[in-house]
């Protein structure tokens, strides 16, 4: 199976945190707030609950609407 290029990598919440210079828990409260995600498949045998991935530009820019809005 090979990779497309232009497919963007989506970050784990731990790697989204790294990222922005942020803790775990930050990204847990964005995501509350609505921070833009999709949910991973489950991993494993057995496990049912997905995972929450994350795209950097996305987040970026849902960052800053909201930082815009808290100025208003």
């Amino acid at each position: 199976m090979s990779i497309n290029k232009t497919e963007k990598r989506l970050l784990t919440p731990k790697e989204l945190s790294i990222s922005c210079g942020v803790t775990i828990n930050t990204v847990r409260d964005w995501k509350k707030r609505g921070c833009p995600y999709v949910e991973s498949q489950p991993y494993g045998i057995g496990k049912t609950s997905s995972r929450p991935r994350y795209d950097l530009e996305e987040v970026k820019s849902w960052l800053a609407e909201q930082n815009r809005k808290e100025e208003k």
